[in-house]
């Protein structure tokens, strides 16, 4: 057994505390120099953890997952069931697939890359991410946030603009507010599911209260637009292809004026 290899691979975590790990990246190095353990959510059971980790060569980001232990009594719990809200390996399985950095690029928000990912000989999962220097969501300023919730909304929309079957809107509308629900009964909440569908109602139809007009607007003037990634070749397909998000949205604005 390589006993010295074994012990670079153990990080002094602080408070007397060593974390052994599967493999240090190349762009790390060694020996490491430093472990800083960084801000998050240390009641989410599917975190065990996340470090700045800065080696020989470089540093990088370790952040550790789990499938959570029974017993758990917070408001964030884990599951091995892939439909869980909080699944334990959706954001691991999400950088191993690219998501992360392609899904909202155009609308410029993308992750930072993945130097790798290992499973554990105790069943946790490691990924090793690039550091990327700078100020943290934190110390936004509010035009800062602002901003990035305009790109959010922007790579979201772009996500499903002519991407989907519209078909198939009805279903995800629904299963997202049902899985919304859930997520909060699940963690704890027991008010009224109908003040949720009202309120999601509401913030819904108040953001795309504009989008019916700017529809019709462009059917006049047989504009195709250029966010349907040139699947539209007249405006009568436009209109074929978002009639069916005009209603959800008009539905929408039923439920919240229903209260």
């Amino acid at each position: 057994m390589d006993h010295a290899g074994q012990s670079r691979r153990k990080l002094d975590v602080g408070a007397g505390q060593s974390l052994a790990v599967h493999h240090i990246p190349s762009r790390v190095g060694l020996p490491v120099l430093e472990v800083e353990e960084l801000r998050h959510n240390k009641g989410n059971a599917s975190t065990y953890g996340i470090w700045r980790v800065r080696g020989a060569a470089g540093q990088a980001v370790l952040k550790i997952y789990r499938p959570g232990a029974p017993g758990y009594a917070g408001c964030w719990p884990t599951s091995t069931e892939p439909t869980h809200w909080n699944y334990w390996r959706r954001e691991p399985l999400a950088y191993a697939e690219g998501l992360t950095s392609t899904v909202y690029a155009e609308a410029g928000v993308s992750g930072p890359e993945m130097l790798e990912t290992n499973v554990r000989a105790d069943g946790m999962v490691e990924l090793w991410l690039e550091y990327v220097p700078g100020s943290g969501g934190f110390e936004w300023a509010p035009s800062r946030i602002a901003r990035f919730a305009y790109e959010l909304g922007a790579g979201q929309d772009s996500f499903t603009d002519g991407l989907m079957d519209p078909d198939l809107l009805p279903e995800i509308a629904e299963g997202c507010v049902d899985g919304y629900l859930k997520g909060l009964r699940d963690g704890g909440w027991s008010g009224s599911e109908d003040a949720v569908r009202v309120a999601v109602g509401a913030c819904g139809a108040a953001k795309f209260s504009w989008f019916g007009p700017a529809v019709l607007g462009r059917a006049v003037s047989n504009d195709v637009g250029s966010s349907n990634y040139s699947q539209d070749e007249s405006a009568e397909l436009v209109v074929k292809r978002v009639a069916g998000l005009v209603t959800l949205i008009a539905d929408w604005a039923r439920v919240a004026g229903s209260r």
